[in-house]
């Protein structure tokens, strides 16, 4: 005998999940409703439990297979709402330099790739259109001359990626920098120091990420020169 009774939801092709009839619940029973695991578990940014329901109507007509087939009173229909919000990326290059008279710097490049928790077993790619086809590797660069601020900062298509998706954000071009480091709230540096793993969480109504990227560039003394030869 048991207190509780596990009930399991699948969700459909379309993204709906079929409710689920609990059957043989006595009349006046007081029934409750809870989620498993902690708000967030199944990758939702909000979830609303269902006040207590209180039974007060019987089962009245049935099917030929023996189960009950009149609707269920909406005061009898516990509803569990899980909301996935969406969050922003916004990417800024910072460049360190003793060479007081470099005023240009890049190109930078960058991929970004996400994976998100959408309630089944597995983490699902974001996927973005390029223009031509849907990727899930999105790619930028960011430099130019420190005169041009819109150079500088990347930002991620809007509404695209869903709040608690994890990104990893990869420097493929470092533009001869000599130490990159990546910051943040929720930034985690890996990869050799030429990427970083985001946690897409904040504060608020699921606000927009922001992840700096820093690099130390050699001095003029420290490039490599082409030695030239007599011709």
């Amino acid at each position: 005998v048991t207190d509780s009774l596990p009930i399991r939801l699948v969700k459909n092709d379309d993204g709906t999940y079929d409710p689920v009839r609990i059957h043989g619940v006595p009349i006046g029973s007081v029934c409750t409703v809870t989620e498993d695991g902690e708000p967030g578990s199944f990758g939702e940014s909000a979830r609303s439990n269902p006040e207590p329901v209180t039974v007060t109507v019987p089962d009245t007509e049935f099917g030929e297979d023996g189960l009950p087939a009149n609707d269920i009173p909406l005061a009898q229909v516990a509803t569990i709402t899980n909301t996935y919000g969406v969050t922003g990326l916004q990417v800024t290059k910072i460049v360190t330099s003793p060479d007081e008279k470099a005023d240009e710097f890049g190109p930078f490049e960058f991929e970004l790739t996400c994976e998100f928790n959408d309630g089944s077993d597995t983490p699902v790619p974001v996927t973005w259109f390029d223009g031509t086809e849907e990727t899930d590797t999105l790619t930028f660069s960011l430099g130019g001359k420190l005169s041009d601020t819109e150079a500088w900062t990347w930002r991620a298509p809007a509404d695209s990626i869903p709040y608690g998706a994890v990104c990893t954000l990869t420097e493929t071009n470092n533009g001869g920098a000599t130490f990159v480091l990546f910051s943040g709230d929720n930034v985690v540096m890996n990869n050799g120091n030429v990427g970083a793993t985001i946690t897409m969480v904040g504060e608020g109504d699921a606000p927009e990420v922001a992840v700096d990227v820093q690099n130390i560039m050699p001095g003029p003394n420290e490039r490599e020169t082409e030695t030239p030869t007599d011709k």
